[in-house]
C-alpha cells in the first residue's frame, strides 16, 4: 500500500490503479469492517473511488435531500433557527407525557 497508509479511519488513500490491482482483496476487508476509503489514480489523476456501502448509503440519502426542493427548505429553514439560537434539545424531542 502508499506510503501514507494511516489508522486514521478519516484519512483518504490515494493509490495507483497498479498498487490497488495488487492490493485489492485487502483494500476490500478494510472498506468494509472501518470507515476507510480509497481513491485510485491513473497517471496521478482520481479515476475512482471505493468506500463501505454504508457510508455510500448516507452520501446518496444526503444527496437526496439537497436535491428535493421541500427537504432543501426545511434544512435552510433549520439551519437559519440554529444559527439564531433556536434549538431543542434531544430530551424535548422525546420527551414522554
Amino acid at each position: 500500500m502508499s506510503a501514507n497508509h494511516s489508522k486514521n479511519l478519516t484519512a483518504e488513500e490515494f493509490l495507483s490503479v497498479t498498487d490497488a490491482r495488487h492490493e485489492f482483496f485487502n483494500m476490500l476487508d478494510e472498506v468494509e469492517k472501518s470507515a476507510r476509503s480509497y481513491t485510485l489514480t491513473r497517471k496521478g489523476r482520481p479515476i475512482a473511488k471505493l468506500l463501505n456501502f454504508e457510508q455510500w448509503k448516507g452520501i446518496l440519502t444526503t444527496l437526496e435531500i439537497l436535491v428535493s426542493p421541500s427537504h432543501r427548505s426545511k434544512l435552510d429553514k433549520r439551519i437559519t433557527q440554529a444559527r439564531r439560537g433556536k434549538t431543542v434539545s434531544l430530551d424535548e424531542i422525546f420527551e414522554h407525557d
